[in-house]
């Protein structure tokens, strides 16, 4: 397991200047296990843990200096945090390694399924690949539905910024059904934008397919939540 703070405090301790407390906080957060997660900081595709884990798969001996080249980068530009989390192959130190990187991540997210249920764009993911940056980063989608075909797991991640992220009703609503259905549910963040079941990662594997989510969804009281807004 690549352990980012253990990377990001080598680095300070050669380059205390560039000590930046949010790209500490992500790295401690990325450490800990998916259900303890209390930050609201992203970790898929295209987000600074995802490049570095594929530069560790290819060179393990470049980590580290990937890491401080990209934290340079960003401060010496005076760029936004949010990149890290979401455009990272932007950044020059990840250009080496952009070939490798479009040959193993061939989805393109326009293939995707998209439903519009009370007036929120639902993206559909029924792939082994974690897309949520990139959905996030492409699309307009207030969430994504979720289901990997290879670990069993499944959920909904709602987008941070959406009000649908607001409606903590519906997301009581989504936990109760899903749980009634299955064990091994769990909601990630005290804003719960993530519902999910690890699958085989807790020992549950989620039986739930695509269209029962949806199913799910659709048969929330949409019309009374629109009337009351």
């Amino acid at each position: 397991m690549l352990r980012l703070t253990y990377i990001y405090s080598n680095i300070l301790k050669y380059y205390p200047e560039v000590s930046h407390p949010e790209i500490e906080q992500y790295c401690i957060e990325s450490d800990k296990p998916k259900e303890y997660r209390t930050g609201n900081y992203l970790y898929g595709f295209n987000s600074l843990k995802w490049g570095l884990c594929m530069v560790n798969d290819i060179d393990p001996k470049a980590v580290r200096n990937v890491m401080r080249d990209i934290i340079f980068e960003l401060i010496a530009r005076g760029l936004q945090f949010a990149l890290l989390e979401t455009k990272i192959m932007t950044f020059s130190a990840m250009h080496p390694y952009k070939d490798h990187f479009n040959q193993r991540y061939t989805i393109p997210i326009d293939s995707l399924e998209h439903r519009v249920i009370g007036n929120y764009l639902f993206v559909i993911n029924n792939h082994a690949q974690n897309l949520a940056g990139r959905i996030f980063s492409e699309t307009e989608a207030d969430a994504i539905l979720f289901h990997n075909p290879l670990s069993h797991s499944a959920g909904i991640v709602f987008r941070n910024s959406s009000q649908i992220n607001k409606l903590n009703e519906l997301k009581d609503y989504l936990f109760k059904s899903f749980s009634a259905i299955e064990p091994g549910w769990i909601t990630i963040g005290e804003d719960k934008t993530l519902i999910i079941n690890h699958g085989h990662a807790n020992l549950s594997p989620s039986s739930i397919q695509i269209p029962e989510l949806i199913q799910i969804i659709e048969n929330y009281s949409w019309d009374l939540m629109i009337q009351n807004q």
